[in-house]
């Protein structure tokens, strides 16, 4: 019996009662309560949020303005040449290049770069005696700005010159000159010209040969009778 109860003491033990083993009977006393050790949580961390310097805030870059004073520089028989003069914002719109185009009326347009600081650009290749159109503007990161535009014409081409040959003057025959005659004097007047006789149904006249009768050589005399209402009467 001795073995037995000692037994169940020790069962007893585990159930949370102290006993005493041993060839006595145990003497059992009430175990005292054990409480529980509760582990207590880690207080949080505060989280530090890292301060970052603040940034200044840069405006938008403005687009490029248009270029100023584009010209056409020279002309040829096929080719044009233009300058211009960069845009007043150039640094503040970082211009890195500019665009030349070409307007084609009847096809595309022939576009142009044209690296910064170039400010002129040549065509070549165009047809003589024609007109054209450009267009130019400043870039800065491929982004245009404002297009300034004009006409250009090439020159005409000279006309080829046509030779006219020279005629050769054909000589003249050469005469010996004649001898002129001695021109003949013309009769000088009559003199002493008057009325001689006078009948009922006559008048006879009289006068003398003129003084270059025979320088003159005077063959004849020619009376002219006047008729008043009629032609005149002539007798030789």
């Amino acid at each position: 019996m001795k073995g037995i109860t000692w037994t169940i003491a020790c069962v007893l033990l585990a159930t949370g009662w102290i006993v005493g083993c041993g060839d006595e009977p145990p003497s059992v006393a009430p175990a005292s309560v054990i409480e529980p050790t509760v582990e207590s949580e880690p207080a949080p961390v505060p989280t530090v949020t890292p301060t970052t310097e603040p940034t200044a805030t840069t405006g938008p870059v403005p687009v490029p303005g248009s270029v100023r004073g584009l010209t056409v520089s020279d002309a040829g028989l096929n080719s044009i040449t233009l300058a211009w003069s960069p845009p007043a914002n150039v640094d503040e719109a970082g211009v890195d290049g500019y665009e030349v185009i070409r307007d084609v009326r009847l096809g595309s347009d022939k576009r142009f770069s044209v690296p910064h600081p170039e400010t002129s650009f040549t065509d070549t290749g165009l047809d003589s005696g024609r007109n054209y159109e450009y267009r130019v503007k400043a870039l800065a990161d491929g982004v245009g700005g404002v297009e300034a535009g004009i006409e250009a014409s090439t020159l005409e081409p000279s006309p080829t010159p046509t030779v006219v040959p020279t005629a050769t003057p054909t000589p003249e025959p050469t005469t010996e000159p004649t001898a002129t005659p001695p021109s003949v004097p013309a009769p000088g007047s009559v003199r002493d010209l008057t009325v001689s006789d006078a009948g009922l149904n006559s008048i006879t006249l009289a006068w003398s040969p003129p003084a270059n009768v025979d320088e003159a050589g005077v063959d004849g005399y020619e009376v002219i009778r006047d008729v008043r209402l009629g032609s005149d009467k002539r007798f030789p």
